[in-house]
């Protein structure tokens, strides 16, 4: 026992004059200068995550936003089964711009970095995004040399959970392999000083950094830095507000957490492209823009039978929460609930003609051109999110009822943590009935269908109904 405390002792001394040599690394911000020193390769800028739209052709001049909500691997699983079933419908490869919140980052940057397209590979994101994050996670902050890094570096759990992203998904990827083709990849966070963060060119740029050489791993950890359980993500900043030419050292730091706090549902993202899609069109003499966005929400509180049996027990403590209360995460949580019920009730119509419980309707946007002219673009919403399925489940099959309805007790039952995990059943239960809830909700979703049909947006063709009979249920 004695020969483990020394050795121990003898690695921490070690990693501290590591530290103190600079050959461990300071700090943690892991975006680089865009300043060209010699020798030096220039930057080369990320088309496929920028909001410059410019001369882009959109396919049948309509802009197509999908968005990606937060929450955890159950927003990552559900994300990436929702954009399977719409690249069954052809709007996936339509779209010109995916913007995506914490957990459901994953999702987004998976598709935006390896392109799946058929059976094969789409299964190959399901297994990948089934990994236990957590797991991974709490094994590697016990890892002696993480702990002297924690211990007398800025490295952190963020920096921890970022790798385990890296190895575990992206190996090594940064913005600079992402392809240059549609949909372009906008992963949202929010900066220390209360205001959005987009991982974009432009928002580089006024770092003076370049994003070309940013890892997604790091990008994603940031937008899920949630707090408490996470650090937040730093970025260096190498020019003052105004200046042009980057310097060479940091000369002061952002630093981020989770983007639910700000936008938990990416929708402020997208009509902030519509805009610029909007000015483009302007300064071009040319037709505006028809615009549909789809919100892919994996949040519970779409439900509002959603409740935590909890929430109503005389002492909600539990055995650990007399040791440190759990309040905390609820009220965070509330904070994100009450923030993106705001936003979708901003987008809803009051006119009358929506009735509650319908997945689509019509959002007319005030477009501010040049801060002078304004125009009106009509936006086709279509919200696909879990509370849909107990209407879904209203059919005279009860094969097909008690199938929708099992699915919508599992899906929204997910917790919000990086793994698979509620319910008291395992990961794969979990993420078949996430994957099952996406295809319902996309494919068997008669008024969704039949109204996008009706808006004339795409070839009808590709959005058909499933017929009755062939619907999902239970084997």
């Amino acid at each position: 026992m004695r020969g483990v405390r020394w050795a121990l002792g003898l690695f921490f001394s070690v990693a501290v004059l590591y530290a103190g040599c600079g050959l461990f690394p300071a700090y943690t911000a892991r975006n680089q200068t865009a300043d060209v020193a010699p020798g030096r390769e220039p930057p080369k800028p990320v088309i496929a995550a920028s909001g410059a739209f410019g001369n882009v052709t959109l396919p049948r001049d309509v802009f197509l936003g999908i968005a990606i909500s937060g929450g955890g691997s159950r927003a990552a699983n559900f994300g990436i089964a929702a954009l399977r079933e719409l690249s069954g419908l052809g709007l996936l490869q339509r779209a010109a711009a995916l913007s995506s919140v914490s957990g459901g980052s994953l999702a987004a940057a998976y598709y935006a970095q390896y392109r799946p397209n058929d059976d094969q590979s789409w299964e190959m994101a399901g297994k990948v995004l089934r990994t236990n994050f957590f797991r991974a996670w709490a094994w590697h902050l016990l890892l002696p040399q993480n702990l002297a890094l924690m211990a007398f570096t800025d490295f952190d759990r963020s920096d921890v959970m970022a790798d385990i992203f890296d190895s575990t998904v992206f190996h090594g990827a940064t913005f600079g392999n992402l392809a240059r083709d549609a949909p372009r990849l906008f992963i949202n966070a929010t900066g220390a000083d209360r205001q959005q963060f987009l991982f974009s060119e432009e928002s580089f740029d006024s770092l003076g950094s370049r994003l070309d050489t940013y890892r997604l791993a790091d990008a994603v950890m940031a937008s899920g830095a949630f707090p408490l359980a996470f650090n937040n993500v730093t970025l260096a900043v190498f020019q003052k507000p105004g200046e042009r030419q980057p310097a060479t050292k940091a000369i002061q730091y952002r630093h981020l957490f989770d983007g639910g706090a700000a936008d938990n549902l990416g929708i402020e993202t997208l009509s902030g492209l519509l805009e610029n899609v909007v000015a483009s069109a302007h300064e071009r003499g040319a037709q505006l823009p028809r615009c549909m966005f789809v919100l892919i929400d994996a949040d519970r509180s779409s439900d509002p039978d959603g409740d935590d049996p909890t929430w109503y027990e005389r002492d909600t403590r539990g055995i650990f929460g007399r040791i440190a209360d759990g309040n905390v995460f609820t009220s965070i949580d509330a904070m994100f609930a009450h923030r993106r019920a705001g936003q979708l009730e901003d987008l809803r119509p009051t006119n009358g003609h929506r009735f509650p419980g319908l997945p689509t309707w019509r959002h007319r946007f005030v477009v501010d051109v040049d801060g002078t002219t304004q125009d009106e673009v009509m936006c086709f919403v279509w919200h696909v999110h879990f509370a849909r399925l107990k209407t879904l489940a209203k059919t005279d099959d009860p094969r097909v009822r008690q199938f929708r309805e099992a699915t919508w007790r599992v899906a929204q039952g997910a917790q919000t943590h990086y793994k698979l995990t509620g319910l008291g059943i395992s990961a794969e239960a979990i993420q078949k009935a996430l994957f099952d809830a996406a295809h319902i909700l996309v494919r068997e979703d008669d008024e969704a269908l039949v109204a996008l049909r009706a808006a004339g947006l795409f070839d009808p063709e590709r959005l058909t109904l499933v017929p009755e009979g062939q619907r999902r249920a239970c084997p």
